[in-house]
Parts: structure tokens; C-alpha cells; sequence
């Protein structure tokens, strides 16, 4: 989160050095699937 409260990104490994997936891309992905489902 920013410190507006908005969701910039998303963690999905956190041991030492955690990965961190863009809100950007997760939108794109949420974007294509409700396109193609």
C-alpha cells in the first residue's frame, strides 16, 4: 500500500528478499481472464 491507502503492489514469497507482482500487472491479468472466461 501507498500511503494514500491504495494497493500498489502484492508480495507472494516472503523469506529474506520477498517478490513483489505489480498492481499493474495483477489489473492486466483480472483484465484478460474477465475478457476471456
Amino acid at each position: 500500500m501507498n500511503h494514500d491507502g491504495k494497493l500498489r503492489g502484492m508480495t507472494f514469497h516472503c523469506s529474506p528478499y520477498p517478490a513483489i507482482l505489480s498492481i499493474s500487472t495483477i489489473l492486466k491479468c483480472v483484465d484478460m481472464y474477465m475478457k476471456f472466461r
